[in-house]
């Protein structure tokens, strides 16, 4: 009995073996046919992974050449395909999108084209272009149903993200990173992204019809904005981080007390003038910076939090007085002025005059995503009334039509009954 059970396990090993040594040789074949070696046993190899005898990953970098990607072969186990180098002659094949993987990373390649017609059927969440060639904006992605990560840093990306972006398209997508290329002018914010780095860009403004409810985290340095930038988030109130250093923003306003859950601001090299005093009412501020604006004159004290923020950049800016333990940095807190508590309570007073207006005013942001939600619900309900009134005009027109009946004799007047229920019933039906 012991040596069947010993039998039958070996048998297994030497098929699990095969299959991994068939996988292996698919991809062998295949790097061999276009020129490039590889060793027998691939799981070896340095950028190939396998899992329980199954190639789950390939991460290779080619030499500059021109690879016949159509036949490629397919692994059903393959997670994420990685490649690197010079093979596509500028243009990405049709067959990257059709294949079974999670994960397509084609970066440093010189790439420029994306096929038009992508395969919707794939099952691709993350897509990494960075550092290719890419002019425009690639939106026959929309239709990538899974597509939850878009990495298009370090291209020659130009023009606006428009409405293209919106619109029930892109559905599931939540990270989108643009960062490094040469867009410019609006932008539209897809419907569920929750992390949008466009780093290094020209862009000046947000466009009305982003309706995203989902952004927590917002990147734009070095870009075109100005103070509107803080009237464009629909729900500012869930952002954690905003960064907008190196932009045209002149003023920060009352609005940035909106911002309730922000953890980063980092608003260093604008043109900064005025600071609203709203600001101290951040109470979960663990990075603070607003270096480099100079025309910038601050009283800084404590803000509502009951922890001193972790770091504080002040660097010419003009603190006119600082409050102890508004921040954690040694250097801050031994360089400035220590505010008196005239200068704390005049900063405090005028927080308290605003709280009734931010209250509104985060009343009607709340009321207004809960009427949103609502839509659709209130749309169906108004045409179900609609639908229901007009067919009550119509069965009360019809009812005013008929030939009034005479009236019957009091003998006559008596109240038949069919199936237990008296006629004209209206639970029953109408013949």
């Amino acid at each position: 009995m012991k040596c069947n059970t010993l039998f039958l396990v070996f048998i297994n090993l030497i098929l699990v073996y095969s299959k991994t040594i068939d996988e292996c040789n698919f991809l062998v074949n295949f790097m061999k046919q276009n020129g490039f070696t590889m060793d027998e046993d691939c799981c070896k190899e340095k950028g190939i992974t396998c899992t329980n005898n199954k190639i789950t990953s390939i991460e290779i970098t080619l030499d500059s050449g021109n690879i016949n990607f159509e036949q490629f072969p397919e692994f059903n186990n393959l997670e994420k395909l990685s490649i690197k180098g010079d093979a596509f002659q500028g243009s990405l094949p049709k067959k990257l999108f059709q294949l079974p993987i999670k994960t397509l990373v084609v970066s440093n390649s010189n790439i420029s084209q994306l096929p038009e017609d992508i395969d919707v059927n794939n099952i691709l969440e993350e897509i990494y272009l960075n550092d290719n060639q890419i002019k425009s904006f690639p939106y026959q992605l929309k239709n990538i149903i899974n597509l939850n990560l878009l990495n298009l840093d370090n291209n020659n990306i130009t023009g606006t993200l428009n409405n293209d972006i919106i619109n029930n398209n892109f559905i599931n997508l939540e990270i989108l990173s643009l960062q490094n290329n040469n867009m410019k002018g609006e932008l539209a914010i897809p419907e569920y992204v929750k992390v949008l780095n466009i780093r290094n860009n020209k862009f000046t403004s947000i466009i009305n019809d982003s309706n995203n409810y989902e952004l927590k985290e917002f990147i734009a340095s070095n870009n075109e904005f100005s103070t509107g930038i803080f009237y464009s988030f629909n729900i500012p109130s869930i952002i954690k981080k905003l960064i907008l250093d190196n932009n045209n923003i002149d003023a920060i306003p009352f609005e940035i007390s909106f911002f309730k859950l922000l953890v980063t601001l980092n608003l260093a090299h604008n043109n900064i003038k005025e600071m609203d005093n709203g600001i101290f009412e951040l109470e979960n501020l663990k990075y603070f910076d607003i270096s480099n604006n100079p025309e910038l004159n601050v009283t800084l004290i404590n803000f509502s939090g009951s922890k001193p923020i972790g770091i504080c950049e002040l660097t010419n800016t003009n603190v006119l007085c600082y409050q102890r333990n508004t921040c954690n940095n040694e250097n801050v807190n031994n360089t400035l002025r220590e505010c008196t508590m005239d200068e704390i309570n005049a900063i405090k007073n005028n927080i308290d005059k605003n709280d009734e207006p931010a209250g509104v005013n985060m009343i009607f942001y709340g009321a207004l995503y809960l009427l949103i939600q609502l839509l659709p619900s209130i749309v169906y309900l108004f045409f179900l009334g609609c639908c229901s009134k007009r067919s009550n005009g119509s069965s009360k027109n019809s009812k005013e039509n008929e030939s009034p009946t005479p009236p019957k004799n009091v003998s006559e007047q008596s109240t038949p009954h069919f199936n237990g229920n008296e006629v004209g019933d209206p639970s029953l039906p109408v013949n």
